[in-house]
């Protein structure tokens, strides 16, 4: 793969990520227990995707 290739799926990831974090938003502010727990597993999500984008920025580097 390419760099652009790397940056294309790193855009889509941080995407993905924004959407879900508003979603943890809008679930958390109707409060209740089973919200929050939705809530986090969004939140969980965002980690998970962080992740995959933080190993992509060192795939990046290495093509540098």
């Amino acid at each position: 793969m390419e760099k652009k290739d790397y940056l294309t799926i790193w855009g889509y990831l941080q995407t993905l990520k924004d959407i879900l974090e508003e979603k943890a938003k809008d679930v958390a502010a109707r409060g209740g227990d089973d919200n929050a727990l939705i809530a986090g597993q969004y939140l969980k999500e965002c980690s998970e995707i962080r992740a995959m984008q933080e190993k992509i920025d060192k795939e990046v580097e290495g093509l540098q």
